[in-house]
């Protein structure tokens, strides 16, 4: 499979003093981290993050505030990245080359290397496309047959039973175009909202998985409890959502928060909340600007 460098482009972070951290991810699997990169603190001018090797596919990255490798909060949405189709060409102009008078290019061998090195011309990365022998030579020369071609070492070798390189020889040397493949598009949009999970017993919330899709409460009888997990586990303002479906008769589920953390809505900090029939909100973290992460809720619907 092909692969792409993906390079992400971020604005500067003043107020930030913390380390920034960037992970990409496979959008089929928008949990598993195929690449990150950590920038670390206490300033963040603009920069770009370059990311080599990935796989053409659909990709997603998400930018945090980091410390000591802990996620404090994600910085903006999920962003989608599509790869772009092929595009862009190398070339390279024609090369003429003289026995004993171009650097690293001696007669009476059937070798030479032009890789860099002691003054010499570098080859290495390219495909040779027409060899020409010229001065009296054969012309045009079929790979394979009368000569080969390393493009990785740089290594040009005559084919034929004892042949050299003649004095004074010269050759024209054609390089084959590159295609290049580039990464172009511009990260405009969210993910779609993942799949919720129908539960309908006693449920522990998942920091990874369920944060940014959504839990469909259906209890088996009239009551349920969902513990959520520690809130430094979830990035900041990265959403829950919870819908409670209507059933024949009156049913109720408890969300409890781990001690010494407090849901902030209604009646103040509180450590847990009671949902019924067809109440539904989103419940997220926030650091607040007394620094401390509380939980908090967005869109509620329902007769609080």
């Amino acid at each position: 499979m092909a692969t792409v460098a993906l390079q992400i482009w971020t604005g500067s972070y003043p107020t930030i003093s913390n380390d920034i951290t960037i992970n990409v991810y496979d959008e089929a699997d928008p949990l598993a981290i195929i690449a990150s990169l950590t920038h670390p603190g206490p300033t963040h001018p603009a920069d770009t993050w370059s990311f080599p090797g990935l796989n053409r596919d659909n990709l997603l990255f998400r930018i945090f505030e980091t410390s000591g490798g802990l996620i404090i909060r994600q910085l903006g949405a999920d962003m989608n990245v599509v790869p772009g189709m092929y595009s862009g060409t190398l070339t390279r102009d024609t090369e003429q080359i003289q026995a004993d008078s171009t650097p690293g290019f001696s007669s009476g061998v059937n070798s030479v290397t032009f890789d860099g090195t002691g003054g010499k011309e570098d080859w290495r990365g390219w495909d040779i496309s027409t060899l020409n022998r010229m001065a009296g030579g054969s012309g045009v020369m079929k790979k394979g047959v009368d000569y080969s071609w390393n493009p990785s070492t740089g290594t040009l070798a005559l084919l034929n039973t004892g042949e050299l390189f003649n004095p004074g020889e010269w050759f024209n040397v054609d390089f084959a175009v590159q295609t290049s493949q580039t990464t172009s598009s511009v990260a405009v949009t969210t993910p779609a909202f993942a799949t919720p999970m129908v539960i309908t017993a006693d449920y522990l919330v998942n920091a990874g998985s369920d944060f940014g899709a959504g839990l469909i409460i259906r209890p088996a009888g009239t009551y349920l409890e969902i513990t959520f997990p520690a809130i430094a586990t979830v990035p900041a303002n990265k959403r829950l959502k919870l819908e409670f479906d209507p059933g024949a008769s009156q049913q109720c589920a408890k969300l409890i928060f781990q001690a010494g953390e407090v849901l902030s809505w209604l009646q103040g900090n509180r450590n847990n909340l009671y949902l019924c029939n067809q109440e539904n909100l989103y419940i997220y973290p926030f650091i607040d600007t007394d620094s401390v992460k509380r939980w908090r809720v967005d869109s509620p619907f329902g007769n609080w």
